[in-house]
């Protein structure tokens, strides 16, 4: 009879203990994962975004030369 009682009083002290710090840990940890999971995904974002500015760089130069190219040939033939 002592030994059960031993016993459960183990078992309580280790359930006080799961619902009173690991619990509040696992909790925090789940946050934790979800704003990393959310930080990835902004970071991916940006990746492409920033992969995709050359190539818009690329393609306003493109433009703004074929405008002078255009405007060139437009005075040459008003000349």
């Amino acid at each position: 009879m002592k030994e059960e009682t031993i016993q459960e009083l183990i078992k309580e002290v280790l359930a006080g203990l799961k619902n009173k710090m690991i619990q509040p840990i696992r909790e925090e940890n789940k946050e934790l994962a979800s704003a990393i999971a959310s930080l990835e995904e902004k970071i991916a974002y940006l990746e492409q975004k920033i992969e995709a500015s050359p190539v818009a760089m690329l393609a306003a130069l493109r433009d703004a030369i074929n405008n002078v190219k255009g405007e060139d040939s437009d005075h040459e033939r008003a000349s």
